[in-house]
């Protein structure tokens, strides 16, 4: 049985590919042993390639329960980082999105008067928001 999908090595690319705005597997700055693990990882045909899922996500503050949702290996080379059905090139965009996707929740929920009995409001979503892109996205939130 093949080992789970390291969450170190999907961190390390998500470090690569946060650091220019795409992964760029022929990028000098990019260690050759990673480049050669990550090829032979989502090579095609693989029986790596579609393996175990891992959640990239580490921002954990759920106002009214709405959690951001889990960023994940998609499978594809191109665009590795899943939020739901939406996949992207880089960690960043794949961050971005499942915050924006919180934000919309939290929002929706206390407009809809079904958050924590109307104690809080929009701009503590706005809050959760910015603390989201903080936590994911270091030097960018």
């Amino acid at each position: 049985m093949l080992p789970p999908f390291s969450a170190a090595l999907l961190l390390c690319l998500a470090a690569s590919a946060s650091a220019s705005s795409s992964f760029d597997p022929n990028s000098q700055a990019m260690d050759p042993a990673l480049h050669r693990e990550l090829a032979h990882e989502f090579a095609a045909g693989s029986p790596l390639r579609a393996r175990t899922v891992t959640n990239l996500q580490t921002f954990t503050q759920a106002l009214g329960g709405a959690s951001a949702a889990p960023i994940t290996n998609s499978g594809s080379p191109i665009k590795p980082f899943a939020v739901g059905a939406d996949t992207f090139p880089d960690f960043a965009s794949a961050a971005t999105r499942t915050c924006n996707n919180q934000h919309n929740v939290c929002a929706n929920m206390v407009n809809n008067g079904t958050m924590a009995n109307g104690a809080l409001t929009v701009a503590d979503c706005d809050t959760q928001q910015s603390d989201g892109y903080a936590a994911e996205l270091p030097g960018l939130g």
